[in-house]
C-alpha cells in the first residue's frame, strides 16, 4: 500500500476510533493533528441539517400565522403571501447554510483559542494546533447528532419552529415538558451529545496539555457548564425567555 493510501486511511481511522474508544483515540488524534475529517464533518452534518429542515419547514403556517397575528392578513393578496413564503424558506435555508459554512468552523476556532488560555491559566500550555485539533475532534458528537436531526427530520411530513426544538429528544428538557422556563433552558443544557462532546474536549485538551485526564474531563466539563451557563440560560432569560 502507497504511503499516500496509508495517510488517507489513518486520516479516516484515527477520528472514528475517537468515538468508538475516546481515551485512547482521543489522544492519538490530538498527537497527529487529525482535525481536517471533524472539520468537514461538522460542516457537512450541520448543512444537511438545515437542508433537510428547509425541505420539511411548514412556511406557509408560519407565514400566514405572523400576517394574522399582525393584522396584515386581510390586507395581503395572494401573491403578497406567496411572496412572503418564498422569502421566509430563502432566509430559513440561507441563514441555516451560512451557520453550518461559516458559524462552525469560527465556533471551532474560538474554542480553540479558549483552550489555549485555559492551558495558560493553568501552567499547562498546549500548542494551538493541538488546541485546534481537539476543538474540531469535540465537535464529532454534535456531527452524529445533526445527522440524527436531519435523518428525523426527512421523516416528518412538516415541521414548525417550535417543533424543530423537540424532534431529536436527547436532552433532559425532552422528556420533562412541564418544567418552567430557567428550569427548561438548564434541563436543555443536559443534551446528550453536548455532553460526550464536553467528555471529548477534556480528553484532548489532557493530550494537548499533559493534563491529567480526571482533572482534563473537569476543565472539558466546567468549560461546557460556563457556555451553558451564559449562552443557554443566562442570555436567553435577560432577553425575555421567561423567569
Amino acid at each position: 500500500m502507497a504511503a499516500g493510501e496509508r495517510h488517507l486511511l489513518a486520516s479516516l481511522a484515527q477520528p472514528a476510533k475517537v468515538l468508538a474508544d475516546p481515551v485512547d483515540g482521543m489522544a492519538l488524534a490530538v498527537e497527529n493533528a487529525r482535525f481536517g475529517l471533524p472539520m468537514v464533518a461538522a460542516v457537512v452534518t450541520s448543512s444537511l441539517a438545515a437542508v433537510a429542515s428547509y425541505f420539511r419547514f411548514d412556511s406557509a403556517g408560519q407565514v400566514i400565522g405572523d400576517l394574522a397575528a399582525s393584522g396584515q392578513l386581510t390586507h395581503s393578496t395572494e401573491s403578497e403571501i406567496n411572496e412572503a413564503i418564498l422569502t421566509a424558506e430563502r432566509v430559513f435555508l440561507i441563514g441555516g447554510l451560512g451557520k453550518a459554512i461559516f458559524v462552525t468552523p469560527f465556533l471551532m476556532l474560538a474554542l480553540a483559542v479558549v483552550l489555549k488560555l485555559t492551558g495558560w491559566l493553568l501552567d499547562h500550555s498546549a500548542p494551538f494546533a493541538r488546541c485546534f485539533t481537539t476543538s474540531a475532534l469535540a465537535f464529532l458528537p454534535l456531527s452524529v447528532g445533526k445527522l440524527c436531526l436531519a435523518l428525523v427530520t426527512l421523516g416528518q411530513s412538516s415541521v414548525n419552529e417550535r417543533q424543530m426544538a423537540t424532534l431529536l429528544p436527547s436532552s433532559l428538557a425532552a422528556v420533562m415538558p412541564a418544567l418552567s422556563p430557567v428550569a427548561a433552558r438548564a434541563a436543555s443544557a443536559l443534551d446528550f451529545f453536548a455532553l460526550w462532546s464536553a467528555a471529548l474536549l477534556g480528553l484532548g485538551f489532557s493530550a494537548a496539555s499533559g493534563l491529567s485526564r480526571p482533572r482534563g474531563l473537569l476543565v472539558g466539563l466546567a468549560l461546557y457548564a460556563l457556555y451553558a451557563g451564559v449562552f443557554l440560560i443566562g442570555l436567553p432569560g435577560m432577553g425575555g425567555g421567561g423567569r
